[in-house]
């Protein structure tokens, strides 16, 4: 995997230790930081892009946070209290609520609450004008589907039961729960299962043009080649079902949307809620942007 390396030096000429972001140059899309070392002022980013980068170095260390947050198009705990109808995005768009979709403190993964659906006619609903992916995505959340219906939708951006491009869930095939991706064709995971009312980490992540289903950190045998940009064909994107229609009856958990491919081989899935932006402290909060940078 080709690198973003180099040696960073304060205004005296002595090596520094700084935060340091990097950047796709065509997208804009993060790509990863790291902080350069004290001693030597050596940094190394690995990136899954080719192309030209630029670099931002700055004045300060981080603190903990995600390193994907810039790339994040959506962020929902859905913590809240029982009964509430009251959904955030830490990234600012509009949810509403359908049916009896609700706040429930019953079952959590994090935070003491999750978003309940009780399979006859609930869902969300959120403007799709952000959530076209020309590149690399992450779709995942934590899940616990409560009963054996044939399908639980996590997110879909299609604005009828034949339209395409996309619907990220869990299906019903020979009986076993497996991660699903629709964008026209059908891509059933065949390696990986979810069982009933037990939570489970489920992600989909594309890298390139290949499309990868993990359930709790382990992928799936099914790697779909996905090209081109996925954009939705309608208004709005809906959590917890889909138009056919078909309506998921379970519990979600942190539900995250990021444009940057988050996992790429088998991983430990996340053991607390998920972060915010990491917070740079320190020094005078100076950047040094290095533009053109060429991974090697």
């Amino acid at each position: 995997m080709p690198t973003l390396s180099g040696i960073v030096k304060d205004s005296t000429g002595a090596f520094a230790q700084r935060l340091v972001r990097a950047y796709r140059r065509d997208t804009g899309a993060f790509v990863g930081q790291a902080t350069s070392n004290p001693t030597t002022g050596a940094y190394s980013i690995a990136t899954d892009y080719s192309g030209e980068h630029f670099v931002m170095m700055h004045d300060g260390t981080a603190t903990e946070g995600d390193p994907y947050w810039d790339s994040v198009v959506l962020a929902c705990h859905f913590n809240g209290t029982n009964g509430s109808t009251a959904f955030v995005d830490e990234k600012g768009h509009t949810l509403t609520p359908t049916g009896n979709s609700q706040i429930s403190t019953t079952q959590s993964k994090f935070n003491g609450s999750a978003v309940y659906f009780d399979g006859a006619g609930d869902y969300i609903t959120i403007p799709s004008g952000d959530f076209a992916f020309p590149g690399d995505f992450t779709v995942e959340a934590f899940v616990r589907r409560e009963s054996a219906a044939s399908y639980f939708s996590i997110l879909e951006g299609r604005s009828g039961a034949n339209a395409t491009p996309y619907v990220f869930g869990l299906r019903s095939v020979g009986g076993t729960f497996r991660p699903d991706f629709f964008n026209g064709t059908v891509y059933s995971g065949t390696s990986t299962s979810v069982p009933l009312s037990t939570w489970c980490h489920v992600a989909f992540c594309r890298q390139g043009t290949t499309l990868r289903m993990f359930v709790d950190g382990v992928a799936d045998a099914v790697t779909p080649t996905v090209s081109g940009t996925l954009t939705p064909s309608g208004t709005l994107l809906y959590i917890g079902a889909i138009v056919d229609p078909t309506y998921a009856n379970g519990y979600i958990n942190d539900l995250i949307i990021t444009k940057a491919a988050r996992y790429t081989a088998n991983f430990t899935p996340p053991s607390s809620a998920f972060l915010g932006a990491a917070v740079v402290s320190g020094g005078t909060q100076n950047i040094l942007a290095f533009d053109r940078v060429t991974p090697v």
